[in-house]
Parts: C-alpha cells; sequence; structure tokens
C-alpha cells in the first residue's frame, strides 16, 4: 500500500511539474516550453566610451530590463569614432594619460553593420530594438525605446527559439544548436544569427550625468557586442528558412564552423545570442540569451 502511495504521490508531482503549456491565439496546436513562452526583445545599443550621451542610453536599457524581466535582451555595439581608442583618439578633456586604451569595437563586423544599416552614420546614442521600423523610421532614438518595446510585446509571438551551446573549456571553441519552432503560417526567408557578448568589464567612459558631466574610470560594461558566431565578420547569420513555412514548422540549426572564444575574453562573463528574423525588413521574431559556461 505504501509503495502504491509514493507512486501516486511522483506521479502527482511529475505532472504539477510539467514545464509545457500550449500557446495562445494561434492556428493549430503548438506546445511551447514555459520559459520560452515569453516574447523577447533584441536591443542593439550603439555607443562609445568617448560618447558622454552614450551611458543615458546603458542605463535606459537597465532600466527596461528592470521592467520586463527576462524579456530584454541587450547588446553593446561599440562603432565608428567615439569607440576609437585614446591614443589614436584625442584623450577627453581631463582625462589621465593611459586611459581610454581599450578598444570594444569588432573591426569586420562594424563594418558589415555599417554595409547593413549605415551605422556609422548614426548620431550616437541610438540603437534598433528589434529592427522595428526598417527602413523609413530607423534607427529608434533612445527616448522611444520604452514605447517601441511596449509595441512589440503586445503583439502575439510568431516563433520561439531556445540555444544549446557546447563549448570546451580547456580549447574554447564552441559550437551551437538551436531549436524551437515557428508558431503561425509565414513566408519569406529567415536567417538566424548568433552574436557572442561580455559583460562586466570595467574601463573608463565619458558621462555627461556622472555624478556629474565628467568622466567615469570604474563605468562597468555589459553586453559588449564580442564578434558573430556563426559567420564570423557578417552580422546578417545564415537562412534556416525560405518560401512558405507552416504553423509548427520545426527550427533545428546548427553551426558547422568551428568558433574560439578569444582566450582575452572572461569566459564566465559572457552569454550567447540568438536572434530568429525576416531578411525582407530585418525584423526579429524572437531573441534568446544563454549564458556561456
Amino acid at each position: 500500500m505504501k509503495k502504491i502511495l509514493l507512486l501516486f504521490t511522483i506521479a502527482v508531482l511529475s505532472f504539477m511539474s510539467c514545464d509545457y503549456v500550449v500557446a495562445p491565439n494561434q492556428v493549430g496546436t503548438v506546445t511551447v516550453p514555459l520559459s520560452d513562452t515569453v516574447r523577447k526583445i533584441f536591443i542593439e545599443d550603439f555607443t562609445g566610451h568617448t560618447c558622454p550621451n552614450c551611458p543615458t542610453a546603458a542605463r535606459m536599457l537597465d532600466s527596461l530590463g528592470n521592467a520586463y524581466p527576462t524579456q530584454i535582451i541587450g547588446m553593446g555595439v561599440h562603432i565608428d569614432y567615439y569607440a576609437e581608442p585614446c591614443p589614436p583618439h584625442q584623450l577627453p578633456s581631463g582625462a589621465t594619460p593611459g586611459t581610454f586604451s581599450e578598444d570594444f569595437r569588432v573591426a569586420a563586423e562594424d563594418a558589415d553593420y555599417d554595409l547593413v544599416f549605415g551605422s556609422n552614420s548614426f548620431g550616437l546614442p541610438t540603437g534598433l530594438v528589434n529592427r522595428y521600423g526598417f527602413p523609413t523610421s530607423f534607427p529608434t532614438a533612445v527616448t522611444a525605446w520604452p514605447s517601441t518595446v511596449a509595441t512589440i510585446l503586445a503583439q502575439p509571438m510568431t516563433a520561439y527559439i531556445k540555444i544549446i551551446p557546447s563549448y570546451n573549456t580547456s580549447s574554447r571553441n564552441l559550437s551551437v544548436n538551436v531549436t524551437g519552432n515557428f508558431m503561425v503560417d509565414t513566408t519569406g526567408t529567415y536567417n538566424i544569427a548568433l552574436y557572442l557578448v561580455e559583460s562586466e568589464i570595467i574601463g573608463s567612459q565619458t558621462d555627461i550625468t556622472f555624478p556629474a558631466p565628467g568622466i567615469d574610470n570604474n563605468f562597468e560594461f555589459n553586453h559588449v557586442f564580442r564578434g558573430c558566431i556563426n559567420t564570423p565578420g557578417i552580422v546578417t547569420g545564415e537562412t534556416i528558412n525560405s518560401g512558405s513555412i507552416l504553423n509548427n514548422t520545426p527550427i533545428n540549426y546548427s553551426t558547422t564552423n568551428t568558433y574560439t572564444v578569444n582566450p582575452l575574453f572572461v569566459d564566465t562573463h559572457c552569454k550567447i545570442i540568438a536572434i530568429l528574423y525576416k531578411t525582407s525588413d530585418y525584423g526579429v521574431l524572437q531573441a534568446a540569451e544563454v549564458d556561456l559556461r
């Protein structure tokens, strides 16, 4: 009798711990892991350490992350003039010689960002919020990030994705698998791009608000873009589906290249970001993020 009761209890607990739900308001039935039923927003924050207004964008990103826990995935893309190290960039007024030596640029990827999105002509700070509004209202001013996020989050999900990394801590070689499902019938060409970001980097930053306009030599740089994992040097990733796509079509993508994480990066501070987007307008259907290790 005790064995029967124990088996019954285990069965009940197993049922209660099930982490799957049926996604609402979709044609057909698609079973989605509970942790993936939330629409996630990918925000590319274009920035530079000699841009005094750029910390405002970093704080906005933090604020949105607090307002929408687990739903905001940020990436700081350090580009062009304001991201140059000193030297050759002129040292900001009042800065101590030897500071601002950090170089967070990623040469090939930054060039591709400019080729695809014209990022070198962006006035900093600015950003892309799920690459929403391309190409007419693009990029998105920092002050408009909250309203844009709210607009996107009000829309039903159309896909979910999950990142499964395989990382060798000795060789620092990384491969990535992305799984998921389309959740609606759709057409078009869809890509997956994988990005590596690093956080908790301390360096120098000009800051118009710290604690008065000046220089913060202990600024913490987070989610710094370190490169493209599946297509190094190219920010657009690889095509996974094209043509007519039915609801419940599975997503199963694996990297074919060997990506080696730079030994200068602190791998315990790194994350992998995946985005699924439509190539015709670069609009992001869903984003995901996971620790490198």
